[in-house]
C-alpha cells in the first residue's frame, strides 16, 4: 500500500515499498508453515480417499461372495420340455438324470345326480362342504335359494375353498348336474359334503346309480319298453354308457318269443336274453364283466330288430384328488427308479437346485433326460476378482510405506498408525479360521487361495482345490463364504443376509401376518356351453391381455363350437401359452362354474391379470372378460422380532433401519388358509460365513461418514478447516500491521518533509539576519 504520495522515500529517500514488503513477508512465515500444513493434509486426504475407493472396491467383491446367487450359477437342459420345464432355484450340482412323468395332479371333482331343470328345488336347510384338513364351510339354504341354480351360486359366493357349476350331460332327462371342484390339487384335497335339507330333492354326492332308459333308435311300431329295474344298484367306478340293439330280425313280441338284446360299454360287451315265456316287469340282470349291477325289466309289446336305447351309469367322482408322481431313474437295465409325489404340478425337491413344472404324462419307456452343470468359471472368476482387489489395497499401502534410500523420499502416510492398522487387520482376516462351522472347508486356504512368500501378493494358487470344492462339495463351499441360516417352518426359508444382519443373542422370531397371493381376472358368467354352445367365429375370436404389466399380442382362438366351460379354458390356455410375449409367464386358465378364471403366476403386489382394448373381432364380451373382477396380489406381510418388515411378492425383508433385522431375507410360501390355521412363524438362526466377516471389516474400513477411513479425512478435514480459520485471522492481523507500517512511513515522509521546509525556512531566514547584519554593519 503506497503512501499517500505515491512516491517511495520521496523526502527519505528510502524504499519504503520493499522495506514493508520484506517486513510482512517476515511476518508471514507462520502463515506459510500453515499452508503447507494444509498441503500435506489435503495430499494425505487424498491419498486415503484413493485407498478408501480400493477398499470398496475390494467390499464389493467380497459382497459377491456373500450370495448364494454367485454359487447357484448354473444350466439345465431338457430333451424335451413338451413333457416338462426346469428352472434352476437354489444351488445345482452337475448331473445327469432320467425322469418319467408317471402322473399329473388333479383337482377333486365331484357332481350330483341329474337333476329336469337349474330351477329344480332341491329343499332347505344345510348345506356344508370341507376341502381335505380345511375348515367346514356351512351355507344356509333359504327360500330364497333353494334351487341347484341357487345352491351354486351361493357356494361361489362363500369363499370357500371349492368351486360350484352346472353342467349338462346331454341326457333327455334329467341333465342338469351340481359339478364342485377343488381349488387345490392333491390328493390331499378331497372334497367332503353333508346336507340336512329337506322339502326338496336334495343333491346327491356319495351314490352311483343308472339314470333312465334313453330311446336312441326305435321303430314306430315298437310298443314294449324297456326300464330300470328297481333293485338295480350301480356297483362300477367309472361313468360310461350302456347301448343295448335288438338283435335277430322282424318283430318279436315280449313273452313269446326270445329275444336277444346285444349290449356294450364301450370296454365290455355281451348279450341280454328276454326268454320265451318271460313275465313283464320281471327284472333280468346284465351278467359278465361290466355288468355292474344293472338289471331292466320290460313291459307287454313288440320290439323290432335294430331297435336301441341306452342307459348311462353314474359315479359322482368325475375327477380324483390326484398328486403328480415323478419317477428318476432309468428301469431299463435293471435300474429301479425312486418315484415322488407333489400336490401340484411343480416338483421342487427331486433335482437339489431345480424346479420341475410337469406339463404331461410321458409314454411308456419314453425317459425325459436333464442335464445340470455348475457355471465353475463364474464362480472362480469371483474368487480371482475378490483376489485380486485385496492386491489392489494391498499394493496401495505398501506403496505409501516405501523410503527411497538414494532421494530420500518417503510416502506421505508413512508409518501411519490407520493404514498399518487396515493392513494388519486385513492379513488377518484371510487367516480367520471359521471354526464354528459344520463344514470341510474352515480356511481360505483350503480353497487353494494363499500368499506368496517372495511377493507377499495373495493369489488363486491351486485352482484345482477350488473347482474340486466347487464340483463336489458346493454345500461346504457355500457354508464356507456366505451367511448360512436354518428355519423351524419350512414354508419361511432362509434366503441371504448382509454385513448389516446382527442376529440377536436369541435368534429372529418371525410372524406372518398375511402370505402372498397371485393376480388373477375372474371373468362375468356367462351361458353354460353345455346347455347353450358358445360359437367362436371371425366376428369374436380374438383376445389381449396385460400380465404382470406386459402385454401380450392379439390371441387368436380356434373358431369352432365349444360345448363345455372346460374346452373352452382349455383352447384359451393353449392359445396363450403359445404367445410370444406372455407365454413364459406361467399364466392359467381355470373354468369356475360359467366364470373364466385367469391367474398370473407370480405373486405380491404386482402380479395382475388386465384385458386389453382397441382389438377388432374381440370375444372379451363373448367371454364375459370385458367386465370381469381384476384382482391383484397381495406381498407377504410379517414381522421379525416384533419389528413391521417390508413384504414384496414372498420375500420378507427386515427394513433398512432394523436394529437386528437389517439386510435379512426370507421366502415365504405359507398360503392364507395356513395363517388362518395358525402356521404363520417361525425361528430363524444364522451362522455369519468368512466373506461376510470380510465386507463387514472392509465396511467398517470404507463405510461412508462413519468408516475408519472417513473418521481419519473428516479429522483431516476439521484439521484443515481450524488451519483455514487462523490464516485468516492472521491474514487479518497482517494487514492491519502493514496499514499501519505504510502509515508509520508516511508519518516519517510528512515529519521530514516538515523538517525540511523548517529547516529551509530557518536557512533563509538567517541568510536575510546575515544581510541585514552586514548592511547595519556597513552603514556604521
Amino acid at each position: 500500500m503506497p503512501g499517500s504520495q505515491g512516491i517511495d522515500g520521496i523526502v527519505s529517500n528510502l524504499n519504503t515499498t520493499e522495506i514493508i514488503k520484506a517486513v510482512m513477508d517476515f511476518e508471514r512465515r507462520n502463515i506459510r508453515r500453515m499452508e503447507s500444513d494444509i498441503q500435506e493434509k489435503t495430499q494425505k486426504m487424498t491419498v486415503f480417499n484413493s485407498i478408501s475407493a480400493k477398499v470398496l472396491s475390494l467390499k464389493v467383491k467380497a459382497d459377491k461372495l456373500t450370495r448364494a446367487a454367485t454359487f447357484e450359477a448354473a444350466k439345465v437342459s431338457v430333451s424335451d420340455e413338451d413333457y416338462l420345464t426346469a428352472t434352476v432355484r437354489g444351488q445345482v450340482s452337475p448331473g445327469q438324470y432320467s425322469v418319467n412323468v408317471e402322473q399329473l395332479a388333479s383337482h377333486h371333482q365331484i357332481a350330483s345326480q341329474g337333476f329336469a331343470t337349474k330351477g329344480t328345488t332341491i329343499g332347505t336347510g344345510e348345506f356344508t362342504f370341507q376341502l381335505g384338513d380345511g375348515s367346514a364351510k356351512t351355507i344356509e339354504v333359504t327360500s330364497e335359494n333353494n334351487t341347484l341354480e341357487g345352491l351354486k351360486d351361493a357356494i361361489n359366493n362363500s369363499g370357500g375353498a371349492i368351486q360350484a357349476a352346472i353342467i349338462n350331460d346331454g341326457s333327455a332327462s334329467n341333465p342338469y348336474r351340481l359339478l364342485l371342484t377343488s381349488s387345490k390339487s392333491g390328493a390331499d384335497n378331497i372334497i367332503q359334503v353333508s346336507s340336512s335339507l329337506s322339502g326338496g330333492e336334495a343333491p346327491d354326492f356319495d351314490n352311483s346309480s343308472f339314470d333312465t332308459v334313453e330311446k336312441t333308435r326305435w321303430t314306430n311300431g315298437s310298443t314294449a319298453e324297456a326300464v330300470v329295474g328297481d333293485t338295480a344298484s350301480y356297483t362300477g367306478t367309472e361313468n360310461k354308457t350302456y347301448t343295448f340293439t335288438v338283435a335277430g330280425s322282424g318283430t318279436q313280441t315280449i313273452g313269446t318269443d326270445e329275444i336277444v338284446l346285444n349290449w356294450s360299454d364301450g370296454t365290455e360287451s355281451g348279450t341280454l336274453t328276454i326268454a320265451a315265456g318271460y313275465t313283464p316287469g320281471d327284472e333280468i340282470a346284465l351278467a359278465g364283466a361290466g355288468s355292474d349291477g344293472l338289471k331292466l325289466s320290460f313291459s307287454d309289446g313288440v320290439l323290432a330288430a335294430g331297435d336301441s336305447f341306452q342307459v348311462q351309469a353314474f359315479t359322482p367322482e368325475l375327477q380324483a384328488a390326484q398328486d403328480a408322481k415323478v419317477s428318476l431313474g432309468d428301469s431299463s437295465g435293471g435300474g429301479s427308479p425312486i418315484t415322488v409325489s407333489s400336490s401340484n404340478n411343480e416338483i421342487e425337491d427331486l433335482i437339489p437346485g431345480v424346479k420341475l413344472s410337469l406339463k404331461k404324462v410321458t409314454e411308456a419307456s419314453s425317459n425325459i433326460n436333464i442335464n445340470t452343470s455348475v457355471n465353475t468359471s463364474q464362480i472362480v472368476k469371483a474368487v480371482e476378482d475378490f483376489v485380486n482387489s485385496y492386491n489392489a489395497v494391498m499394493d496401495a499401502i505398501d506403496q505409501q510405506f516405501k523410503y527411497n534410500e538414494e532421494s530420500t523420499e518417503i510416502g506421505i502416510l508413512f508409518g501411519d498408525s490407520t493404514l498399518r492398522t487396515m493392513q494388519t487387520r486385513l492379513r488377518t482376516g484371510l487367516l480367520t479360521s471359521m471354526s464354528d462351522l459344520e463344514s470341510d472347508y474352515v480356511l481360505l486356504s483350503q480353497l487353494g487361495v494363499r500368499h506368496d512368500v517372495a511377493t507377499g501378493k495373495l493369489g488363486l494358487r491351486d485352482r484345482a482345490e477350488l473347482e474340486d470344492a466347487i464340483e463336489n462339495n458346493m454345500d461346504d463351499l457355500m457354508k464356507f463364504f456366505t451367511n448360512s441360516g436354518s428355519s423351524d417352518n419350512s414354508a419361511i426359508e432362509f434366503v441371504s443376509s448382509t454385513s448389516k444382519t446382527e442376529m440377536p443373542d436369541s435368534g429372529f422370531s418371525v410372524k406372518i401376518t398375511q402370505a402372498a397371493t397371485q393376480g388373477y381376472l375372474y371373468g362375468d358368467n356367462i351361458n353354460d356351453p353345455a346347455s347353450s354352445p358358445l360359437e367362436i367365429d371371425s366376428s369374436n375370436y380374438q383376445i389381449k391381455l396385460r400380465v404382470d404389466g406386459i402385454e401380450s399380442d392379439v390371441i387368436a382362438l380356434t373358431q369352432k363350437t365349444y360345448t363345455s366351460m372346460t374346452e373352452l379354458a382349455q383352447e384359451i390356455q393353449t392359445k396363450i401359452d403359445n404367445d410370444s410375449k406372455i407365454g413364459n409367464l406361467g399364466v392359467t386358465v381355470e373354468a369356475s362354474g360359467n366364470r373364466l378364471k385367469i391367474s398370473s403366476n407370480s405373486y405380491g403386489s404386482n402380479s395382475r391379470v388386465e384385458t386389453m382394448g382397441g382389438i377388432s373381432a374381440s370375444a372379451m364380451d363373448l367371454l364375459g372378460l370385458s367386465t370381469g373382477e381384476r384382482y391383484r396380489g397381495d406381498d407377504v406381510q410379517g414381522t421379525i422380532n416384533g419389528e413391521e418388515a417390508t413384504g414384496s411378492g414372498q420375500m420378507l425383508r427386515g427394513k433398512s433401519n432394523s436394529e437386528f433385522a437389517e439386510g435379512l431375507s426370507l421366502k415365504v410360501t405359507l398360503t392364507p388358509s395356513d395363517i388362518r390355521n395358525g402356521n404363520d412363524s417361525a425361528a430363524i438362526s444364522l451362522v455369519t460365513g468368512w466373506a461376510n466377516q470380510m465386507e463387514e471389516m472392509l465396511d467398517m474400513f470404507s463405510a461412508e461418514g462413519e468408516g475408519v477411513i472417513a473418521n481419519r479425512t473428516d479429522a483431516l478435514q476439521t484439521q484443515i478447516d481450524i488451519i483455514n480459520d487462523r490464516i485468516a485471522k492472521e491474514e487479518e492481523r497482517l494487514k492491519i500491521r502493514e496499514e499501519s507500517l505504510w502509515r508509520q512511513y508516511q508519518a516519517l515522509e510528512e515529519s521530514l518533509n516538515k523538517w525540511n521546509s523548517t529547516g529551509s525556512f530557518l536557512s533563509t531566514q538567517l541568510t536575510n539576519v546575515n544581510k541585514n547584519w552586514d548592511m547595519i554593519r556597513g552603514s556604521k
